[in-house]
């Protein structure tokens, strides 16, 4: 028996069947989905080697972004990013010139999680449709995005970011389920 988890716009995941992907594709993909992203860390520090994709693994932080082109707000993020202007970066944020969602990205093991929280396997099986369970428990990453600022420009963006994921990875898009306590 599956739980329905209600659906929450502001917060979904991806489950994908490979490994953590890097920055850099994770960047490209969103470009394919007409998306300009930044990583920065929480705190809004920028870290020049990840800011714009790198060769590392995807790793936990903030998701920031835009349509493309965009070729002003890329010009004055990018400034901000490479100065590490803290204060700037902030203020494109706070003043919704810049999308952002928070990331998290860890490795998954669907039998791991149900051997350590039994009463949760109802609730993780109903965050997809039925017919996307298979593809959850064969799952080895999860990438979760939620979308604190509850903005719509923000949602949309996170939107077409986790789609465009799933469909480059072979994942499912689920509506998050958090774990119980």
């Amino acid at each position: 028996m599956s739980l329905k988890v209600p659906a929450n716009p502001n917060l979904q995941a991806v489950y994908a069947p490979g490994r953590i992907i890097t920055s850099a594709k994770f960047a490209r993909i969103a470009a394919q989905a007409g998306q300009v992203v930044r990583f920065l860390d929480f705190g809004v520090f920028a870290i020049p080697e990840k800011f714009r994709g790198a060769n590392s693994e995807c790793s936990t932080g903030l998701l920031c972004g835009w349509p493309e082109p965009g070729f002003d707000v890329t010009r004055e993020f990018d400034a901000a990013g490479d100065a590490r202007d803290r204060n700037r970066l902030n203020s494109l944020l706070k003043d919704g010139q810049v999308c952002w969602v928070e990331l998290y990205v860890n490795e998954f093991d669907y039998k791991t999680v149900i051997q350590r929280k039994p009463r949760d396997q109802a609730r993780i099986d109903g965050s997809v449709l039925p017919e996307h369970i298979p593809a959850l428990t064969a799952a080895k990453t999860r990438y979760i995005f939620h979308n604190k600022s509850r903005r719509k420009t923000s949602q949309s963006f996170m939107h077409a970011v986790l789609k465009a994921l799933a469909q480059a990875e072979n994942g499912v898009v689920a509506n998050y389920a958090r774990p119980s306590r």
